[in-house]
């Protein structure tokens, strides 16, 4: 039997973080991270098209990914097998950024505060070594493409989500802060040809073919997936990708930090979110509250002593992500997508660490009770980054946006 092959071109628009065996050394296009993330983007595309069954979901998931530990490397169909295999040609030509180096922009500039404050952990955000890498990272832009090979023919929501992976996702890490872009430039082989999309209408409506095949589930959904809470928006676009993430970045800053003697980065602080700083400027910590701003992921660091966790896990991802694309080699747009979900797990709390964020002999349930919240979780303040308007200017943050979802 002959087999059937798809190959995906894709450009890496910024930075990529994606390490190898040891990340702090070493980075590589890794398969199983990519293929990881092309199966987050198929589940995320499932729920609404099996209405939230998810006994339907996981069998063809496991159908079409395998199950995990057990994926094999043929696809004649048995239990635990992939139905298919990825492979990444060597990619020619790709620059690599040392550990120690100084990213910088499209001016040859060290990236900008905003870029600094999405890549926190990965760079020093302040002081004189600002920008300096704390691990390697892949220059941008490259192409590289993939290969899926199989004996049986592909799925639709598997070429679906090779699509959707292309239009708003991203690789390796701070991913969900817009590093490691990718844009989607060609598919070819046992598929339907795609190119690339060259205008902001077309964008939008590959993408509104793409989510909404059927109706959308308006439930929410227990994991990362597409449902009628779902919001999609290109908020701006510019002819740098970096000066475009570097924007959005400074953008989020102003929105969501208080600031120190009135400014941020140089900048009238607008001080949203007074209750939030009031919490812990006040030592109200154990009030029965927790702040707002944990709806942009977890863990929420206070200060050294004083922190926002889950009360089971390390972290929870943030439902916002930052994406940008390629449109043309002068073209390029910011996307923000809010991927509502269940924020942690069911009986779950938030748990306000003090002193330090080890839970007593690695047990939650020996977490001291006045130190755990209920969840009171403000999808608000997600949207209003979207659609809010600066307090000191009075303009919105992004006055160009086009809402593609809802």
């Amino acid at each position: 039997m002959a087999a059937n092959k798809i190959t995906a071109t894709f450009e890496v628009v910024t930075p990529l973080f994606l390490g190898g065996a040891d990340p702090v050394s070493t980075v590589e296009l890794r398969p199983p991270s990519i293929k990881g993330i092309l199966r987050f983007w198929w589940r995320a595309l499932a729920w609404s098209r099996h209405n939230g069954c998810l006994d339907v979901i996981r069998e063809e998931e496991q159908k079409i990914f395998g199950t995990a530990g057990q994926e094999g490397t043929a696809s004649n169909g048995a239990t635990g097998q992939a139905s298919f295999i990825l492979r990444v040609p060597p990619a020619n030509g790709l620059k690599i950024i040392s550990k120690d180096d100084v990213l910088r922009d499209g001016a040859n500039a060290t990236v900008g505060s905003g870029m600094r404050y999405f890549g926190y952990g990965l760079m020093a955000a302040f002081g004189q070594n600002q920008g300096q890498l704390a691990r390697p990272c892949l220059s941008a832009p490259f192409p590289f493409s993939i290969e899926l090979v199989s004996h049986h023919p592909f799925a639709d929501s598997l070429i679906d989500a090779l699509k959707v992976m292309g239009l708003l996702g991203a690789l390796g890490s701070r991913s969900r802060r817009g590093y490691g872009s990718l844009s989607l430039l060609s598919l070819a082989g046992d598929v339907e040809a795609w190119t690339s999309t060259k205008t902001k209408a077309d964008y939008a409506n590959q993408l509104k073919t793409l989510l909404r095949p059927e109706p959308i589930n308006s439930t929410e959904p227990p994991y990362s997936a597409f449902s009628g809470f779902s919001r999609v928006a290109v908020v701006t676009e510019g002819r740098e990708p970096l000066a475009l993430l570097d924007g959005v970045g400074r953008q989020m800053q102003r929105y969501r930090s208080w600031g120190h003697n009135g400014k941020v980065n140089g900048e009238d602080s607008e001080r949203n979110f007074q209750d939030d700083h009031d919490w812990f400027k006040s030592k109200t910590h154990f009030n029965g509250a927790h702040p707002r701003r944990a709806i942009f992921g977890l863990p929420h660091n206070y200060s050294k002593t004083l922190g926002v966790l889950s009360q089971t896990a390390d972290r929870r991802a943030s439902p916002l992500l930052v994406h940008i694309h390629k449109l043309t080699s002068q073209s390029y747009i910011a996307v923000l997508s809010v991927i509502r979900a269940n924020f942690l797990p069911e009986n779950d709390k938030v748990w306000i660490w003090q002193g330090s964020p080890k839970r007593p002999d690695g047990d939650p349930k020996k977490i001291p009770a006045n130190q755990l919240r209920e969840p009171r979780l403000d999808w608000t303040v997600l949207n209003g980054f979207i659609d809010g308007t600066n307090k000191k200017t009075g303009q919105p943050y992004f006055p160009n946006a086009m809402r593609i979802l809802p």
